[in-house]
């Protein structure tokens, strides 16, 4: 499964992801799309606007951004977990390669 990772501001670490999924609770307070802890795996829907649906389960949408972010981190909790690590790990690694190379496109290995 490919994701396409446009996240290059997305400011949470590997610890934070961890905890965050070890909680009982979510994110604490009261938050905007841009600033979930799960904004990688969260895409907004084209035909229904305001809609929200999870990135590796597509058919699962809703309205309220809580109610995705509550899919992600319940149902399926390892696999979600393991593609936003995945997911901030090549992020580190591309913004190393774009560093060495200077070029405006990434080599992905």
């Amino acid at each position: 499964m490919n994701i396409t990772n446009s996240c290059s501001s997305y400011r949470y670490t590997p610890q934070q992801i961890e905890e965050f999924f070890a909680s009982d609770n979510g994110q604490m307070k009261e938050h905007f799309l841009e600033e979930s802890i799960c904004r990688p795996l969260i895409g907004k829907q084209i035909h229904k606007p305001y809609f929200h649906y999870c990135k590796i389960c597509p058919k699962v949408e809703n309205l309220h951004l809580e109610s995705i972010e509550h899919h992600i981190k319940f149902k399926d909790p390892k696999r979600h977990k393991a593609k936003l690590l995945e997911m901030m790990q090549e992020e580190v690694h591309m913004d190393k390669d774009e560093s060495k190379n200077g070029q405006d496109f990434t080599i992905r290995t």
